[in-house]
């Protein structure tokens, strides 16, 4: 588990080699980490669940895998691995969350939030959440 603010520092880093390569690169945040980072639901998180919303998708993982390593964290700290739960409208839904120089961070309402949470259902890691 990490802590919430550790990952802002790593969004931070991300952006600042998006910077480096010149690109910018636009996510959508869901699941366990946009309850902690933007809803403040819980202090912790495994990792971050995103969508990768544009072209830059091999630079996103080859940095987010390089971050990894210079942390001595899991190379798939953010990954987009759960976007088959994410639904065309909740994709409209989300609005800018985090706006950095190099990267834009964008996360579902509350209400979309919990109706993925609610469908998705896992009992031991989905009720906190949902309560």
């Amino acid at each position: 588990m990490h802590k919430k603010g550790e990952f802002f520092e790593y969004l931070h880093e991300l952006s600042n080699i998006l910077i480096s390569k010149e690109k910018h690169a636009n996510i959508m945040l869901f699941g366990g980490g946009a309850l902690a980072m933007r809803y403040g639901a819980r202090e912790e998180t495994k990792v971050l669940d995103v969508i990768f919303q544009d072209s830059e998708k091999e630079l996103l993982v080859k940095a987010v895998a390089e971050i990894g390593i210079n942390h001595d964290i899991e190379k798939d700290w953010m990954n987009d691995e759960g976007k088959g739960n994410v639904t065309k409208e909740i994709l409209e839904d989300s609005t800018v969350f985090i706006e950095l120089p190099g990267l834009t961070v964008l996360a579902p309402s509350a209400e979309a939030m919990l109706a993925m949470k609610v469908c998705s259902m896992r009992t031991t890691d989905d009720s906190p959440d949902i309560n």
